[in-house]
């Protein structure tokens, strides 16, 4: 019965579950240190899993937080150059309009100094 269970065990760590119950491993006989050894291989792989896991978990909050700091850095930086934008814009616009109010006045002055 022992090298049943053993048997369905190995076959099941085997294809990656390695959530079984333990093995019973109270014979004093080969078998007893072979389902201890597994027990503990079993275990071991365990902790390993999970220590895997919580590294994964933590490496993905770290990138989760570089790629939110880096998109809101270039939020910042496009809202900047669109203010930017709008500014240089809006002061291209003055200029146009103060120059063009100064040769409107420049023509109505010519032509007041030609009609007089």
């Amino acid at each position: 019965m022992m090298a049943n269970s053993s048997k369905a065990a190995a076959s099941r760590l085997a294809a990656g579950d390695i959530s079984h119950p333990p093995l019973d491993d109270r014979a004093k006989d080969e078998i007893g240190a072979l389902a201890q050894s597994f027990n503990i291989m079993v275990g071991e792989m365990n902790r390993l899993s999970g220590e895997y896991d919580r590294l994964v978990l933590t490496e993905r909050t770290q990138l989760e937080g570089l790629v939110s700091g880096r998109t809101q850095a270039l939020e910042q930086s496009r809202e900047m150059f669109r203010l930017m934008a709008e500014s240089t814009n809006a002061t291209i616009v003055y200029c146009r309009a103060r120059r063009w109010e100064s040769r409107r006045r420049q023509r109505q002055t010519l032509l007041l100094h030609s009609c007089q």
